[in-house]
């Protein structure tokens, strides 16, 4: 793991004191993944256990909130990465002294190089940004000062049952027919 961008590194901004997980990974994946264009996908160890569920719950396996401008070929590619890498990397991170807001990836079992930003709450609940390589500093820094507002925000509540919130979550994607991103990307 080669650290990159630790001016100013923090360790609250890689930890979840909110207790409502789910929401945050939520808002961090609208934002940090489907809002820009570098970002790929956000990997967890938890899921939600019904619409309702803010806190979410460790199933023994990744949940993937892929960007959803990305082709499918690229889809199936980062569900490539396993539970091995993922543990790994925490491993290395928790173990570094050098501690950094983003880190560059040469190989997570996707075949390409990342930049990822560890979130953690307490030992149980982990996530990944995962974002494309190379990314340009000012980017960085604009996901950084992102990240660090939705963590400083309130709680949410569950969402009540019968709102656009819970059936949407209820959903799952379809698989996309093309292999062609969308031109809605933004930076």
């Amino acid at each position: 793991m080669f650290g990159f961008s630790n001016s100013g590194f923090q360790e609250q901004t890689h930890t979840v004191a909110r207790k409502d997980w789910e929401n945050v990974l939520d808002s961090l994946y609208r934002q940090a993944i489907n809002g820009h264009k570098v970002g790929l996908t956000l990997v967890s160890d938890t899921i939600r256990s019904n619409p309702g569920d803010v806190e979410g719950t460790n199933p023994g396996e990744l949940t993937f909130r892929v960007k959803s401008s990305l082709p499918y070929k690229m889809h199936d590619k980062l569900r490539k990465f396993d539970s091995k890498h993922f543990h790994r990397i925490f491993e290395a991170y928790n173990d570094s002294k050098d501690k950094n807001d983003f880190y560059h990836l040469k190989s997570i079992g996707i075949g390409q190089e990342v930049m990822i930003f560890p979130l953690a709450q307490g030992l149980e609940k982990k996530a990944l940004l995962i974002l494309k390589f190379p990314v340009e500093q000012v980017i960085l820094e604009k996901l950084l000062q992102q990240i660090k507002i939705e963590l400083q925000r309130p709680e949410l509540p569950p969402p009540k049952p019968g709102t656009a919130v819970t059936l949407q979550s209820a959903l799952k994607p379809a698989p996309q027919a093309d292999d062609e991103p969308s031109s809605e990307e933004s930076n």
